[in-house]
Parts: structure tokens; C-alpha cells; sequence
């Protein structure tokens, strides 16, 4: 019985970071019942790093070229993050040992790891080429943090 319990709670802690979405999902449409953030306002509104933001227009290319990439044809909006189609990535999701176009945007960006703040975080992961056109496509994201941060600016939350 002990065994069991062990492994049931170590499963608690490991599942604990994605629980958090949730979490931020109803913050955010908290924010738009209140009418503080709208579903289609732009991130750059909140988080200017994010206006000059590129997509990656040809992800099957050479790692040994210089990367190719394209404007956004329309912002990245908060609907867009909810939804995990903001064109963010992870890298390093796949276990196949190949690089994949994440892990090839991760590293142009120098983006390695957390940084000291959420404020930090965001404007770095701002730098990352997207991998596709907001609302293209579907990939789980860093789109979260994003999320939290603008709850941190509207809510005012950083400066508590």
C-alpha cells in the first residue's frame, strides 16, 4: 500500500505544471468578463517585445544555413495563446535525438532556460522565431508564461 501511495503522490508532483494552465485560463477569462484584456487584443499590446516578432518560412531547411524568415501576416492575439496557436513552441518535445525546428529556433535566440522573472522570460521567449503563422497551426507552447505575464501587467501583480 505504501509502494502505491509513493507513486501516486510523486505523480501529483510532476503533473502539477500543467495544472497551473487552468489557472491562468480562468485568470485570463476573468480578465475579459471584467472587460480588462478582449480575447483578440493584440500581446504586443501588453508585452511590446512581442511587435517584432518573425516567423521561421522554411523549417525543413539546412541547420548549416542562415534561418529564413518572414513578418506576421497578423499579431499574435490572447485567444491566440489560449489556444496554443500563437506559432510558440517548446523545444526539445520530441525523444527522437533529431533536431527539430524548435530546438534550431531555441538556440539562434541564445534562449536556454528560466530566467530570474516572468518579465525577463517573456522578453526573451519575444526574441524566438515562431514556427508557423498565428493561427495556423497547433503546438503546446510557451504560450502560458505568456498568458501569466500579461496577467501580472494588468492585474499589477509584478509590482506587489
Amino acid at each position: 500500500m505504501n509502494q502505491v501511495r509513493s507513486k501516486f503522490s510523486d505523480l501529483f508532483v510532476y503533473s502539477l505544471g500543467s495544472m497551473t494552465k487552468l489557472l491562468t485560463a480562468i485568470s485570463i477569462m476573468q480578465l475579459n468578463e471584467r472587460s480588462e484584456v478582449s480575447l483578440s487584443d493584440p500581446v504586443a499590446k501588453y508585452i511590446p517585445s512581442f511587435a517584432s516578432t518573425r516567423v521561421a518560412s522554411e523549417p525543413s531547411q539546412s541547420i548549416s544555413e542562415p534561418l529564413k524568415t518572414e513578418g506576421l501576416f497578423r499579431e499574435i492575439t490572447i485567444k491566440d495563446l489560449l489556444t496554443h496557436t500563437s506559432g510558440m513552441t517548446y523545444s526539445g518535445m520530441t525523444f527522437t535525438g533529431v533536431k527539430t525546428i524548435s530546438d534550431i529556433l531555441y538556440e539562434n535566440a541564445g534562449f536556454l532556460n528560466w530566467s530570474e522573472t516572468l518579465d525577463s522570460f517573456v522578453n526573451t521567449a519575444a526574441k524566438l522565431h515562431l514556427a508557423f503563422q498565428p493561427g495556423k497551426d497547433f503546438e503546446y507552447s510557451l504560450s502560458f508564461d505568456v498568458l501569466g505575464r500579461i496577467i501580472e501587467i494588468v492585474t499589477d501583480l509584478a509590482s506587489r
